[in-house]
């Protein structure tokens, strides 16, 4: 070491000693490249020859640490065996066993074959139980799988009916229509999953319970205001009022349904969705009064040109008598009666101005079954059709031409509708 530090010394030294040209006071003083050369090679080779032994004692010392820093490791590893050797009962350097162990070698190997026995039984139970494990935990995910589904489908049901009856009466058609379709499809899916619940006898928390509640409250109202711009189907009606119906049946006669799901409000609801909705919908007698009275101002009513009225008036006439069939004529007033018998009056008039057609008008395949349609109304609501309708309506199936015919019983065969 002290070698190096010498070195090191004097090659300070030499540093300061040289000096660059441009600090030479005169010209004259500095060296001719002839004189310099050969010292300048010398110069570098020293150098070289300095950098090379420097760089092995680098490499020498490095190699000098490792083997100390393994050698220490192995010194604290044989000092930690030594330790932990002390610590244990069992002497590792010994080759026999002591009377203490081989006793306890014995009484292990006693203890062994008692428990064969039993460890084969024990085995067998052990792989029933895990026979029966998956399905119990199946089961188990799925309860737990179908309630957080649920709990997701009633918050987002509970806040659309919200939305919805917050909506005003004059809201604009396309954002009622949106609001309306997105309540219809949230609480189908609430109702479904609350009865299917229920029924496979998940737990249902008290809050889940009360925000549905709270949502289907709200149902009546919600249609009521928004059903003429967005029309609320038959099915979703029927599978609706089905649906709460059930989760009043089975929250009445089990205690481990919320009693909230049993409450009275919550059961009057099937009746009252079902009572707006049979006493709504389109106004057809409205929609065939205002056609009549526009094309007989028009003057448009001639023999040759009544295919297209004819067929239309006939179309809603028909639609007419089968929403009363669903939503249970009963529920029609008097006065729409009145209403319906002289509609029915102006279209046997039409009818019969068809018949004085050039050429017989060629109305669509939907209508081919009207006179039948016409009988089985009359025959259920006696006194409602008038006799001279129900006559002339086998003359206006004689107006649905053969090639219309022939494609009404291709769209049935395919199982396509024709509807007005």
């Amino acid at each position: 070491m002290d070698v190096l530090l010498n070195v090191e010394q004097q090659l300070v030294r030499v540093a300061d000693a040289l000096m660059l040209p441009s600090n030479y006071s005169h010209a004259s003083r500095v060296p001719s490249a002839a004189i310099l050369t050969p010292v300048l090679i010398h110069i570098e080779q020293l150098l070289d020859e300095i950098r090379s032994k420097t760089r092995a004692i680098v490499a020498q010392a490095s190699r000098q640490r490792t083997e100390e820093s393994t050698n220490t490791k192995n010194a604290e590893f044989e000092d930690l065996r030594i330790k932990l050797e002390t610590q244990d009962l069992v002497d590792y350097d010994s080759e026999t066993e002591t009377e203490d162990e081989a006793a306890v070698e014995k009484e292990k190997e006693g203890e062994n074959e008692l428990m064969t026995g039993v460890g084969v039984k024990r085995s067998r139970d052990d792989e029933t139980e895990k026979a029966k494990e998956p399905k119990l935990k199946r089961q188990e995910l799925a309860l737990v799988r179908n309630r957080n589904r649920l709990r997701d489908n009633v918050a987002i049901f509970v806040k659309q009916a919200k939305k919805c009856s917050e909506l005003r009466e004059d809201e604009e058609a396309a954002t009622v229509r949106k609001a309306m379709t997105t309540l219809m499809h949230r609480s189908s899916l609430s109702l479904k999953g609350m009865v299917g619940l229920i029924q496979d006898g998940g737990n249902i928390s008290e809050a889940i319970a009360a925000d549905f509640r709270d949502a289907v409250v709200l149902l009546p109202t919600v249609i009521e205001r928004h059903q003429e711009k967005r029309k609320i189907s038959r099915n979703w009606i029927e599978g609706t009022t089905k649906s709460i119906a059930q989760v009043v049946a089975h929250a009445k006669k089990n205690a481990d349904v919320p009693a909230c799901l049993a409450d009275p409000q919550l059961e009057a609801m099937s009746r009252s969705i079902t009572e707006i909705w049979a006493s709504s919908g389109p106004d057809l007698l409205r929609k065939m009064e205002n056609y009549i009275e526009q094309l007989t101002r028009f003057g448009a009513l001639e023999p040759d040109r009544m295919e297209k009225p004819l067929g239309k008036l006939a179309s809603i006439f028909r639609k007419d008598i089968q929403t009363c069939k669903q939503k249970n004529s009963a529920s029609r007033t008097e006065e729409d009666w009145s209403r319906f018998a002289r509609i029915a009056e102006v279209l046997v008039e039409w009818i019969r101005l068809a018949e004085r057609a050039t050429e017989p008008p060629n109305l669509r395949p939907h209508l081919l079954r009207f006179d039948r349609q016409i009988k089985g109304f009359a025959k259920k609501n006696p006194g409602r059709i008038p006799p001279n309708l129900i006559e002339a309506s086998a003359v206006l199936v004689e107006f649905v031409s053969p090639k219309n015919t022939k494609n009404e019983e291709a769209h049935n065969n395919s199982g396509i509708r024709y509807y007005a």
